[in-house]
C-alpha cells in the first residue's frame, strides 16, 4: 500500500520470519549463540523462553536454517497440546517416520520404536537430529511431558542421539520445575528479553534497511514513542511502526513523528500498544 509512496521495496515490518530482517540484538544474539553451542556440542537439551512477542520462534527459525546442513532430520512441533500417544506420533512423523495405523493399536512403545530407528538412521548418514518444541507452554498433559522424558533416554547412546529445544512463554519453566528428572537434563536455559532503547533503534533501523529505505523516515521522538508504547517488544514495534507508516502516507506526510505513533497506539488494544 504505502511502499512506493516512502521509496521502499518491501513492507519492512511484517511480522512473519524472514531471515533478512531478524535482527540480532543482545539479548537475541546471546539466545541463538547459546542455543547454536548446545546444538554444536551435542549437549542433549535446551530451554529458549521469553514474553509474548519477542522473538522466541524467530530464533528458533533461524537456528533451524543455520543448522540445516549439519542437523537432520529437524522436526518443529508447532502445536504440542495433544494427547501423549498422538504428540509422540506426531513427532515420529515430523522426523520422517513411516505413519503406520499399527501404532494407534499398540501403543506408544511402537511408537518410541519408529522413532528410535529415525534417529539411528540419521546418525548413521552423519546428521544430527533435531526436535523443537515450540510452544511448549500449551503442554497440559504430564504424560506428554513424560514421553518427551523418556525420549531423552535415547540421547544417552552416540548411535542416536538427538537434540531438543523446548520454546515458550516464561512459565513453561516452572512446568519443567515440576518434572525434576526432565528439568535435569536441560543443559541449557536462556531467556529472551525486550529490546533495550538502543537495540529499539537498531532494530528500526535494519528493517527499514532491508526493506531498501533511502533516508529516515521515522524522526527520533517517534522511535522514542515506538520504544515507550511497545515496550521493547518486537512484535509490537512492528505493528505499530506499519500503521504510523499507513497514516504517514494517508496524510501525505515527509516523516513520521511522535504524533502519528501515539495516534495509532491509541487504536490498539492495551495488550498490543502498552
Amino acid at each position: 500500500m504505502y511502499e512506493q509512496y516512502w521509496n521502499l521495496d518491501s513492507r519492512p515490518f511484517e511480522s512473519h520470519f524472514a531471515p533478512a530482517f531478524f535482527f540480532d540484538s543482545e539479548t537475541h544474539l546471546a539466545a541463538r549463540l547459546k542455543l547454536r553451542y548446545m546444538i554444536e556440542h551435542r549437549l542433549g537439551t535446551g530451554v529458549l523462553c521469553g514474553g509474548i512477542g519477542t522473538g522466541k520462534t524467530a530464533i528458533a527459525a533461524l537456528l533451524q536454517q543455520e543448522m540445516s546442513e549439519t542437523c537432520g532430520p529437524i522436526a518443529h512441533l508447532v502445536f504440542p497440546k495433544m494427547p501423549a500417544a498422538a504428540f509422540l506420533s506426531y513427532v515420529a512423523t515430523k522426523l520422517g517416520a513411516p505413519e503406520s495405523a499399527a501404532d494407534a493399536r499398540q501403543g506408544i512403545d511402537r511408537t518410541l520404536a519408529r522413532i528410535e530407528a529415525k534417529l539411528r538412521e540419521a546418525v548413521e548418514q552423519g546428521k544430527h537430529p533435531l526436535i523443537v518444541v515450540d510452544e511448549a507452554h500449551l503442554i497440559d498433559d504430564v504424560r506428554v511431558l513424560e514421553c518427551l522424558q523418556l525420549l531423552l533416554n535415547f540421547q544417552q547412546d552416540p548411535a542416536c542421539a538427538f537434540s531438543l529445544l523446548f520454546v515458550g512463554a516464561l512459565n513453561l519453566f516452572g512446568k519443567l520445575e515440576r518434572m525434576p528428572q526432565l528439568n535435569d537434563r536441560i543443559a541449557v536455559r536462556s531467556v529472551v528479553e525486550p529490546l533495550s532503547h538502543e537495540d529499539t533503534m537498531g532494530y528500526i533501523a535494519h528493517r527499514l534497511h532491508v526493506a531498501g529505505a533511502k533516508r529516515e523516515i521515522f524522526e527520533p521522538p517517534a522511535i522514542e514513542a515506538l520504544h515507550e508504547r511497545s515496550a521493547g517488544i518486537p512484535r509490537r514495534i512492528n505493528r505499530l511502526a506499519d500503521l504510523a507508516l499507513v497514516v504517514g502516507y494517508a496524510d501525505q506526510l515527509n516523516s513520521v513523528g511522535a504524533r502519528e505513533i501515539e495516534a495509532v497506539a491509541e487504536d490498539m488494544p492495551p495488550a498490543i500498544a502498552a
